[in-house]
């Protein structure tokens, strides 16, 4: 998962939010998205993953709750 960055200095580089990327499972004693690594970027796109959705919802009756 990459993508440009839009700031002045920031956007000569890639962002790249790979760290953990397959290792993750949902934990059903959690009930939530958790990762088999110790450092893992899971919780990054578990958040952008949501946030788009809420952001594609055209009302809020659309979005999951849950």
């Amino acid at each position: 998962m990459h993508s440009e960055l839009s700031g002045v200095v920031s956007r000569r580089s890639v962002l790249n939010t790979q760290m953990g990327l397959g290792h993750e499972r949902f934990d059903e004693g959690l009930n939530a998205w958790a990762s088999d690594y110790r450092m893992s970027e899971s919780n990054h796109r578990q958040f952008y993953r949501r946030w788009a959705e809420l952001m594609a919802a055209e009302k809020w009756a659309e979005v999951k709750h849950g």
